[in-house]
């Protein structure tokens, strides 16, 4: 008999088997984190774990200041690959690069925080760097790690211009999927500055959440990109009924 699943796993395949087995079905909203941590005696980090599994294997999505529903298995497949700003350039041919802003540990501010699952007194390590294309600023780049995931990385000296191939290869560490929102905006004075556009230029801001094969988030990232020098492909399906 093996070792007994983290409370947080015990939850998920809980919540999974109501979703496989039609007691919770596609568009049904899930309880409550309150109403979960009180029928499973744990604390919210716990439920938000779990949650972020079901989210990870597409079983369920979430809609900012709604909830969490039952997502519909004919339109839960992921069709974009998981990859980061060093192999998106290299694979059209060109030059990435990084210069580091900041790296550090520090406390999470409360998106990053809710995102990650992290409970009061977690750490996570920022990354803070601005990202280039054949040496021309492209994007800003703001990461945050869950901090006990990834020790020592604030202390890390060696130049490394992947960071997913870094918690990769350094930390063992297998990223599974993401979820991210893609928005336009004005930049700001500080952005306008690093990305040497005039004031209030159009950027385009990605926000992304990672998660491993285990569910559990491991990234909450926001990337700023200058308009005219990025765009976005994706390859969209739609099947028949």
């Amino acid at each position: 008999m093996g070792p007994e699943l983290p409370r947080y796993q015990q939850i998920r395949e809980v919540l999974a088997q109501q979703i496989r087995a039609g007691s919770l079905k596609p568009g049904d909203q899930l309880p409550s984190e309150d109403e979960l941590r009180r029928e499973f005696h744990v604390t919210r980090m716990t439920v938000r774990q779990a949650i972020a599994g079901l989210v990870s294997e597409g079983l369920v999505y979430r809609r900012h200041g709604k909830g969490t529903f039952v997502a519909d298995p004919k339109v839960a497949r992921r069709f974009a690959r998981l990859t980061g700003f060093s192999e998106d350039v290299s694979a059209r041919g060109q030059t990435p690069g990084a210069r580091i802003l900041a790296i550090q540990k520090t406390t999470p501010p409360d998106e990053a925080a809710q995102a990650l699952g992290l409970g009061p007194g977690d750490l996570v390590v920022l990354v803070h760097r601005l990202r280039t294309v054949n040496d021309r600023p492209a994007a800003i780049q703001r990461s945050f790690l869950v901090a006990a995931l990834v020790p020592g990385l604030e202390s890390l000296e060696e130049p490394f211009p992947s960071l997913y191939g870094l918690l990769e290869t350094r930390y063992g560490l297998a990223l599974r999927q993401a979820d991210q929102v893609i928005e336009a905006r004005q930049a700001t004075a500080s952005e306008a500055r690093l990305l040497r556009l005039p004031r209030r230029a159009p950027v385009v801001q990605v926000t992304r959440t990672t998660f491993l094969d285990d569910g559990r988030p491991v990234e909450w990232a926001q990337m700023v990109y200058r308009a005219d020098l990025v765009k976005f492909q994706m390859q969209l399906w739609r099947g028949r009924e």
